[in-house]
C-alpha cells in the first residue's frame, strides 16, 4: 500500500480550511467544502505533471524544500489562518506556486474551479483565495514528508508516481481538458509512461503496475518490493504523523520479515479550541447598538460613553486592507449624532488601530495606522470635524488579549478611541 497523499489532504485541511472559508471569503461550508473536492485533485495532478521529467522533479524537490515551505504546516495552519498577516503571507506565497504549476493558465484556475462547482459567481474571489491557500499547504506537506525521511529526487519521483491511481479517479475532467493536458486517461497514461522511465533507472526494474500502466522493465506484485514498500512507507506516515505534531520520534527501521500488516489511520493534528469570530462579532454589535441607545437616550455628550461604545464594535476588514466594507459603515454612521454632539461641546476624539503579533511588526503598525485614518475619513464625510479628531496606529504594541490563542488574537485586532 502507498502513501494516498489525497486522503492525507482531505484529512488534514478540509476540515480546517472549510471551518475558515466563511470568516475569509465569505464561502458557505458545503461550497467550500465542494470547491476542495475539486482543487485537491488538480493541485496535486499539477505537481505531477511538474515533475514527470528528471528536470521538473529537481526544480520541484528544491522548491518544496526551500526554507520559505514551512514543514509544520498542517499544525500551524489554524494560527496562520487566524491572522490577517498570515493569510496574506500564505496568499503570497500561493500565488508563486500555482504560476509555477499552471503558467498563465494560474489567474484563471480559480474561476474554473468555480464554475465547476457550480458556485454563484460571487464566490469565484472565494474560490481563488481558497486555491491560493492550498498550494503551499500541499507543499508543506511535502516538505514533511520528503525531509523526514530523506528523500532524493528519485524518491520524490516515486512518492509522486503512486499517487496516479487516486488522482486519475478524482480529477475533474473539465479541468484536465481546460489545463490543456487532455482527456483523464491520455494524461495519466502518459504520466505513468514518464515516470516509467525515471523510475526503472531508480529501482533496477522492480516497481510494478501504476495506475494501471505497467512500468517498463517492472516485475508483477510479487518479489521483495511487493511486501518491502508497502511496510517502509508506513512506516514513514507513522514518523511524518508525530512530527507534525512537534513530538520526537526514533528512526524507523524496514522490517527484515514481511508480517502482516494493518494500515493505520492517519489523522489531522488536533486543531485549538474552537473559537467563533462571527458570533462574538454579532455579540459586539449588539453590545455597540445599546450602548448607542443610552447615549441618545441622555441627549448630552458623554466623551467616556461615547469613546467606549464605538470601541465595543468591531470592524471585519479584510485580510491586509485598509478599506471599510460597507455593512460596517452603515453601522458606523449610527454614532454619527453622538459625535456632533460631542463636536459641537469641543470633545476631541482619538482613533487608534491595533493588530496581534502575528507577522511583521512594521507592517501591522502601517496596517493599524491605515485603518485609523480609513474610519477618521468617514466619520470626516459624515460631518465630524477633522481637527476634533486624530487617527494613529499602534500596531501588535498594546495587546488586550493573549496571543497565543485565536480568541486573544482576535481581541488585539481592534480599534480603541479616547475622548478629551
Amino acid at each position: 500500500m502507498s502513501l494516498n497523499l489525497l486522503d492525507l489532504a482531505k484529512s488534514s485541511l478540509v476540515p480546517i480550511l472549510v471551518s475558515k472559508a466563511g470568516s475569509l471569503f465569505g464561502l458557505e461550508g458545503g461550497v467550500a467544502s465542494k470547491a476542495l473536492d475539486a482543487i485537491l485533485p488538480t493541485l496535486l495532478s499539477g505537481i505531477l505533471n511538474k515533475s514527470s521529467t528528471a528536470q521538473g522533479t529537481a526544480g520541484l524537490l528544491s522548491a518544496i524544500t526551500d526554507k520559505g515551505v514551512d514543514a509544520n504546516i498542517l499544525h500551524n495552519l489554524p494560527n496562520l489562518l487566524a491572522s490577517e498577516s498570515g493569510v496574506h503571507s500564505l496568499g503570497e506565497q500561493g500565488g508563486k506556486i500555482l504560476g509555477s504549476l499552471f503558467g498563465d493558465k494560474a489567474n484563471g484556475l480559480g474561476e474554473q474551479l468555480g464554475h465547476l462547482t457550480g458556485a454563484p459567481a460571487q464566490a469565484t474571489s472565494g474560490i481563488k483565495g481558497l486555491t491560493a491557500l492550498v498550494a503551499p499547504a500541499l507543499f508543506g506537506m511535502l516538505k514533511n514528508y520528503v525531509v523526514g525521511n530523506n528523500l532524493n529526487a528519485n524518491g520524490l519521483s516515486n512518492l509522486l508516481a503512486n499517487q496516479i491511481p487516486h488522482l486519475e479517479k478524482t480529477l475533474p475532467a473539465q479541468i484536465a481538458s481546460w489545463l490543456g493536458w487532455g482527456s483523464i486517461g491520455g494524461f495519466f497514461g502518459n504520466l505513468a509512461s514518464k515516470f516509467g522511465g525515471a523510475l526503472g533507472d531508480a529501482t533496477s526494474g522492480t516497481l510494478g503496475a501504476v495506475g494501471g500502466a505497467t512500468v517498463a522493465g517492472g516485475k508483477s506484485a510479487g518479489g521483495l518490493l511487493k511486501w518491502l514498500l508497502p511496510l517502509l512507507i508506513l512506516g514513514a506516515i507513522a514518523l511524518w504523523a508525530l512530527r507534525s505534531c512537534g513530538t520526537a520520534t526514533p528512526a524507523v527501521k524496514a522490517p527484515v520479515a514481511p508480517p502482516t500488516v494493518t494500515p493505520p489511520v492517519v489523522s489531522a493534528p488536533a486543531a485549538p479550541a474552537p473559537f467563533d469570530a462571527n458570533a462574538a462579532m454579532g455579540d459586539a454589535k449588539s453590545k455597540y447598538l445599546t450602548a448607542l441607545a443610552a447615549l441618545e437616550a441622555s441627549g448630552k455628550c458623554d466623551g467616556a460613553a461615547l469613546s467606549n461604545a464605538l470601541g465595543l464594535y468591531v470592524v471585519n476588514f479584510a485580510s491586509g486592507s485598509a478599506a471599510l466594507p460597507t455593512a460596517d459603515i452603515i453601522e458606523l454612521k449610527k454614532a454619527v449624532p453622538a459625535m456632533q454632539l460631542c463636536a459641537k461641546a469641543g470633545v476631541k476624539l482619538s482613533v487608534v488601530g491595533h493588530t496581534d503579533n502575528v507577522g511583521n511588526p512594521a507592517s501591522n503598525l502601517k496596517l493599524s495606522e491605515a485603518r485609523a485614518k480609513a474610519l477618521k475619513a468617514m466619520f470626516a464625510k459624515e460631518g465630524i470635524p477633522t481637527d476634533l479628531m486624530t487617527a494613529s496606529g499602534k500596531g501588535d504594541t498594546e495587546p488586550v488579549g493573549d496571543n497565543t490563542t485565536e480568541e486573544g488574537r482576535f481581541k488585539n485586532r481592534r480599534i480603541s478611541y479616547g475622548a478629551n
